[in-house]
């Protein structure tokens, strides 16, 4: 029963957390599991991990800082490019209907 339980919410979560997120920010989050699992093994039990469960780790916290790092550049990229659009729209705009206000 114990096992049933946390098995049934973690998926649960993980499901719901797809209608609010991109399925790669989920996953990464998720990824997150592997590394905070031996820490808290070590905190309260004493045990180290093993260097391979290092190594690991490791691989798992550069990819999560790649994956930041590369969101991040999109979101930017993204807000500039709206801008960029909209700035042009409303200079087409404003061409556009000059000739239409000159007349009158």
């Amino acid at each position: 029963m114990l096992a049933v339980f946390p098995t049934l919410l973690g998926h649960s979560m993980a499901n719901i957390a797809l209608k609010y997120f991109k399925a790669a920010t989920v996953s990464v989050v998720m990824m997150t599991g592997l590394i905070t699992g031996p820490l808290v093994v070590l905190i309260f039990l004493g045990e180290t991990p093993a260097p391979f469960t290092v190594v690991g780790g490791l691989i798992i916290l550069i990819g999560l800082a790649l994956y930041t790092v590369t969101e991040w550049r999109t979101a930017k990229q993204a807000a500039a490019r709206r801008g960029r659009d909209s700035a042009m729209r409303m200079r087409f705009c404003r061409d556009a209907a000059g000739p239409l206000l000159r007349r009158q």
